[in-house]
């Protein structure tokens, strides 16, 4: 469920003012949550197997927060909307 997933975006893409969504700085775009996008996407973790929760945190120079899940990890760069 994506809910319990810890998504990882290239740096510089911010929460939007509203709380909504995301701004993604290299294409430009704002991103509404629940939106459909196309972009790269790579799972890093998948129901505890893969990357090590540390490895993750020093390769991409994150620091993913004690509370968050770190069972399931993906990371998501590069998106655009998808037109209706």
């Amino acid at each position: 469920m994506i809910a319990e997933m810890k998504l990882l975006f290239d740096p510089g893409v911010t929460l939007l003012p509203t709380g909504d969504g995301v701004f993604d700085p290299a294409t430009g775009n704002s991103i509404r949550f629940g939106e459909r996008i196309s972009g790269g996407a790579a799972t890093l973790r998948d129901a505890g197997r893969g990357w090590p929760s540390r490895d993750i945190e020093r390769f991409y120079g994150v620091t993913i927060p004690a509370a968050c899940p770190k069972r399931d990890v993906m990371r998501l760069h590069h998106m655009e909307p998808i037109p209706e």
